[in-house]
């Protein structure tokens, strides 16, 4: 059968294949979608005539709600910095094995086809984890970098601050002093005319 697909939202088409084996591959990003077989028949009620019509299911017309599940984490403060860390499904039924036959020589050769294609989907997908995994970590490492290179720079700018304070301090004692030896000996001029006047 050949099937077409379309955004149900915008009418948009997103592709078309045709499919011989119940099962759409690579027309949805991400999606694989088992086709039950399709019979059946088309039931209207003619006006004109007064009586129902029947008819063949020529085009079927299904919805599918595709609903993004994948996992997506932040590798850092900064915007856009994602990563996808979703995996498609690894079970017999993800992998496509579950009618892995050899009752025969044709149904062993068609099942060893089937098991070197879910070899591959599973290789894929192990080196797309590892792949992940190293990401994180050198994010991990970088962002533990930058955590400590923060921290040395509040503590270098705490040490400034304290320093700066100390020496406002040192300068605001001096000034203090300075201002008081200079009242003191202002307080002793008058005294020392009047003796001068008085001797």
């Amino acid at each position: 059968m050949t099937v077409t697909v379309t955004d149900a939202h915008s009418n948009k088409l997103i592709g078309s294949d045709t499919v011989t084996d119940k099962m759409l591959r690579g027309v949805i990003e991400g999606v694989n979608v088992h086709l039950a077989p399709i019979t059946g028949v088309n039931v209207r009620y003619d006006e004109k005539l007064g009586k129902m019509q029947y008819s063949a299911v020529d085009n079927y017309t299904a919805l599918l709600h595709v609903a993004n599940t994948e996992s997506v984490v932040g590798m850092s403060a900064n915007e856009g910095q994602l990563l996808d860390i979703s995996i498609g499904r690894l079970d017999s039924v993800g992998l496509e094995v579950t009618d892995v036959y050899v009752t025969s020589v044709e149904e062993a050769q068609k099942s060893v086809t089937k098991v070197d294609e879910a070899l591959v989907r599973l290789s894929k997908a192990r080196s797309l984890v590892g792949a992940q995994v190293v990401k994180l970590e050198f994010s991990l490492k970088s962002l533990n970098t930058a955590r400590q290179n923060m921290m040395s720079s509040a503590s270098r700018l705490m040490d400034l601050d304290v320093a700066a304070e100390s020496a406002n301090l040192a300068r605001n004692q001096i000034l203090t002093n300075s201002s008081i030896a200079m009242l003191a000996q202002a307080n002793q001029i008058p005294q020392l005319a009047l003796q001068l006047l008085n001797g």
